[in-house]
Formats: structure tokens, C-alpha cells, sequence
């Protein structure tokens, strides 16, 4: 048995509105390029501090949050069978705009307010296989408050 620290740690928000839709930003690819993705901050060694995360949507006019009480974890890579060198793992918060800024009619173009259930499809590249069966779960009440172990990619 090998034990390991994970080398690469993400964490990701998740942030919903008050019709569950979930705050995307975009993140740049190219000079013209951009997807829109998840906001995410690279920690240390350990998960403790969530500071800096909400940079993104705050800098966007979303300045108030209220933390929801469960978390999604995601390991992959390190001795798992066909998952490549090295381990990551990846958290993902959720949270909930709160106040005018979220009530809006027009987002800040910063920002994209996309229908829970259709926001799996546009975040396929975060290479999360339960992500969309967490957020409905969370949504409709079905996942206990806590961390949650999701699905890790099958290609490492």
C-alpha cells in the first residue's frame, strides 16, 4: 500500500441563485478564446482556507454569499490502475448568491447564469463524471450536509 498526498489541489464554486441556476466564468484559452467554467482557486497542502475563491464572482457584482453546507471531493490519479503519475484532488463548495446582485435581470457580462440541469454539458471539461448528479442531488435535498466522495475519471 502506497499512501500519497495529493500534488495538485483545486477547489471549485459552485454557485447557485435563487433559480438554481449555477455562476459560470469564463476562463481564456486564447487570444479570443474563452469557455465558461467553474471559478476555482489552487490551494496548498490543505483545504482549510476558502479565500480568494470567490474573488471572481465578487469582482463580477456578486459580493454576498451564504456557504452551503456540502461539499463534493473528487481524487484521481496517484497508484489507481490505469490513472498516470501523481494524484489530484479536487473539492467543490457550494454556495448561494444572495442580494440584488443576484436577483438581476442582466448579469455582468463576466458572469453566466446557466439552468443547473444544463451546466454538466458546458463544464465537461472539468472531467468531473458525478457532477451533475451533485448538483441535482444538492438542489433537491438528497445529499447530507458534509463531504461527499464523487466519481474520479477513468483516465486519471
Amino acid at each position: 500500500m502506497t499512501m500519497y498526498a495529493p500534488h495538485e489541489r483545486v477547489i471549485l464554486l459552485l454557485c447557485f441563485n435563487e433559480k438554481h441556476e449555477v455562476a459560470l466564468v469564463p476562463e481564456h484559452q486564447g487570444v479570443h478564446d474563452a469557455r465558461w467554467t467553474l471559478p476555482r482557486l489552487r490551494v496548498g497542502d490543505h483545504f482549510a482556507q476558502l479565500a480568494g475563491l470567490d474573488r471572481p464572482l465578487a469582482d463580477s457584482g456578486l459580493p454576498t454569499f451564504r456557504w452551503g453546507a456540502v461539499e463534493g471531493r473528487v481524487v484521481s490519479g496517484g497508484d489507481l490502475p490505469g490513472r498516470g503519475h501523481g494524484a489530484a484532488e479536487t473539492r467543490i463548495v457550494c454556495a448561494h448568491a444572495v442580494g440584488s446582485a443576484a436577483r438581476s435581470l442582466a448579469p455582468p457580462p463576466s458572469i453566466r447564469w446557466v439552468p443547473y440541469l444544463r451546466a454538466p454539458r458546458m463544464l465537461a471539461h472539468l472531467d468531473v463524471p458525478d457532477l451533475g448528479l451533485f448538483m441535482r442531488g444538492y438542489v433537491e435535498g438528497w445529499i447530507p450536509d458534509g463531504v461527499i466522495t464523487l466519481e474520479a475519471p477513468l483516465h486519471g
